[in-house]
């Protein structure tokens, strides 16, 4: 969960001429929905789980990060960043604690037990809302292979 795959710089340019504006906070994917259906014009279902970036900072929140592809097995991680600071755990169960925007240099979880102890638990009142789409799989041999070898699916053996 390094800043280079984290930080990313979104640009939205809409038609029509609109005066340009830049904000700089902590988004996530989530809230691209809400801001282009409110930059459009269009209602924002209100059990959207992201916001509109574009509307006044609410009450600060923690974002979710995660990496999960298969190559990194017992390594695959799960995150929560807030306040500055972002609480990473493997599968493996190791826990880290580093400053955010700072690298992963420096593990500060001994330094800081009681950041750690909150935002694990925002992480995991996170989880428990997380609901699994158990659809249909549309998916043809090609997708999974092509998936797997992208490191985005598990293998039979790995489930």
């Amino acid at each position: 969960l390094f800043d280079a795959t984290q930080k990313i710089v979104c640009v939205i340019r809409p038609a029509g001429g609109v005066e340009s504006t830049r904000i700089s906070i902590i988004g996530s994917q989530i809230d691209l929905m809400p801001t282009l259906l409110e930059m459009s014009g269009h209602p924002v279902p209100a059990d959207l789980h992201g916001r509109n970036l574009l509307a006044p900072p609410g009450q600060e929140r923690g974002i979710y990060m995660e990496a999960f592809q298969r190559n990194l097995g017992e390594n695959r991680m799960h995150g929560w960043l807030k306040g500055g600071w972002k609480f990473v755990r493997t599968l493996g169960g190791e826990e880290h604690l580093y400053r955010s925007g700072e690298g992963l240099e420096s593990d500060l979880i001994d330094q800081n037990p009681e950041i750690a102890d909150e935002l694990r638990e925002e992480l995991e009142q996170f989880l428990a809302t997380v609901v699994f789409n158990q659809g249909a799989d549309n998916q043809t041999q090609i997708d999974r292979l092509l998936l797997e070898g992208l490191g985005y699916a598990d293998t039979e053996e790995d489930e």
